[in-house]
């Protein structure tokens, strides 16, 4: 297994001299299973930054309690609740640190956790996962979600219904090859065939995290001027996790 990971400040920030409001990280578990989350700040937010980082560390946090193979026998539901609760919780402890209103800690969340059998996917707010599945097709396996259809609007951990909209998807490990996830200023004007074409290049070329983040740093991103970032990990390749 092969786990690569770009993250990358958008132009809109850079030119303002402001931090990058994606985070992204993956961890790999004692008894040998892969996490790995992905949350982008809300733009209108004052500390978007910190709560992007806040979503990623509850993620690992709360499956830090779990053993892998326990995690299937817990329905979908429970799971999402589970999720939300520990974000919740991290950013109502850091907006009581740094004396702020919950809103202003506002940021989407995707995650996954690969088992020996299944693959869970966790998504609130917009992004996306993609597979490469076992016949080299690249298909959408948990899509955006926009409030009725707008595209600056989605929904965040620290929405008061958030339980409601974080999304659980499972998939069979042995019908996936490669597995990413983004956020939506990777590629925040193509279709879906279009993202699918992308990727195909990104899950056949992506050798390192160097090239990660030239393939994922386009022309189009960088005109968009979002912060743009990803996580792929091949589970084909066994030559281990990549620095």
């Amino acid at each position: 297994m092969k786990i690569y990971r770009a993250c990358i400040t958008g132009t809109r920030n850079t030119m303002k001299r402001r931090a990058c409001q994606d985070c992204c990280d993956y961890m790999v578990t004692s008894d040998n299973f892969v996490m790995a989350a992905l949350s982008d700040g809300a733009g209108s937010a004052k500390f978007s930054d910190f709560a992007a980082r806040e979503n990623v560390h509850a993620f690992f946090n709360l499956f830090r309690r779990y053993e892998a193979a326990d995690l299937l026998q817990i329905n979908d539901r429970a799971m999402a609740e589970d999720v939300i609760h520990f974000c919740r919780m991290a950013q109502e402890s850091l907006a009581g640190r740094i004396g702020t209103e919950l809103r202003e800690l506002s940021a989407t969340l995707i995650g996954f956790v690969i088992c020996a059998e299944e693959i869970m996917i966790f998504h609130i707010g917009d992004g996306a996962a993609y597979i490469s599945d076992k016949n080299g097709k690249i298909r959408c396996v948990s899509k955006p979600e926009n409030v009725m259809g707008m595209s600056n609007r989605t929904r965040f951990t620290v929405d008061g219904n958030a339980d409601k909209y974080m999304r659980v998807t499972r998939i069979a490990r042995d019908e996936v090859n490669a597995i990413c996830i983004f956020s939506d200023g990777v590629f925040p004007t193509k279709k879906d065939d279009k993202i699918a074409e992308e990727l195909k290049k990104i899950f056949t070329k992506t050798k390192s995290n160097r090239r990660l983040c030239e393939l994922i740093d386009s022309r189009e991103a960088n005109e968009y001027g979002d912060d743009h970032s990803m996580i792929l990990v091949n589970l084909r390749d066994n030559n281990g996790a990549d620095d």
